[in-house]
């Protein structure tokens, strides 16, 4: 779609009015070949006035929500300060800290050409500090939520999907954006949704996001180790995830 506004508009009728006047000047121009110029001149016309009320395809429209942060989990760890490799779960032949990080990316895609909604992410390709995610001020509380995204393993028979949230330091909406997500990605790859559940312990990444004043939560997809989760349907798998997860996002923004 193009931009027309009232300088094209005036524009035509100008031409639309120069070709009147050259077709006056042939007296061997019949009258239907003056009305059928006319006729398109009318409809040229036509077409400009709708073409102003349209907005132009490639502008974008501010989006009404916050942004969202995104975490890859695994690729890394803090030890004494130090960081050191952490691939997280594995399991036929994949690493969990690769596919939460193609996981990631494309919820991203999804929530800004679906849902018109920006996501800041950290994935382990990115990662170079040993500082903690507050430590670092990468949250705050600016962000609508932050998801951290993780895949389980366990005795390659389990097939669920759940959302975590620390024991101690959880609250309402960290519990509404953990079922939101784990019901949308469950539904999506057709897992059975356990919802949010509360961890012993403190888990880091939440306490980080509460730190901040940001509801957050971990959300577990699928059991990496399991062949009826992943098996040779990875792409579909990881596609599925990312679409359940931003629309876990977007009805939890909603809300």
């Amino acid at each position: 779609m193009f931009d027309c506004n009232k300088k094209l508009i005036e524009r035509i009728v100008k031409l639309e009015k120069a070709m009147e006047e050259e077709l006056a000047a042939f007296d061997f121009v019949t009258q239907t070949a003056r009305n059928e110029v006319a006729e398109l001149g009318r409809r040229v016309l036509e077409l400009a006035k709708v073409c102003e009320q349209v907005r132009p395809q490639d502008v974008d429209t501010p989006s009404p929500f916050p942004k969202v942060f995104l975490e890859a989990g695994h690729g890394w760890s803090i030890k004494r300060g130090d960081v050191i490799y952490d691939p997280g779960a594995s399991g036929q032949g994949f690493a969990e800290h690769v596919l939460t990080t193609e996981i990631v990316n494309q919820t991203a895609e999804i929530l800004k050409k679906e849902y018109n909604i920006t996501a800041v992410c950290e994935t382990y390709i990115k990662r170079t500090s040993a500082k903690t995610l507050t430590e670092r001020g990468t949250i705050d509380s600016k962000f609508g939520c932050a998801v951290s995204v993780h895949l389980n393993a366990y005795d390659n028979k389990a097939e669920y999907t759940t959302a975590l949230v620390s024991e101690h330091d959880h609250n309402i909406r960290d519990v509404a954006l953990g079922d939101a997500i784990s019901y949308n990605v469950a539904t999506r790859i057709g897992n059975k949704d356990q919802g949010t559940q509360t961890e012993w312990g403190t888990f880091s990444v939440p306490r980080a996001f509460r730190n901040s004043g940001v509801p957050g939560c971990i959300i577990e997809c699928f059991f990496i180790d399991s062949p009826g989760e992943l098996g040779s349907r990875k792409l579909e798998t990881i596609r599925k995830c990312a679409q359940g997860i931003a629309q876990g996002i977007s009805v939890f923004l909603n809300s």
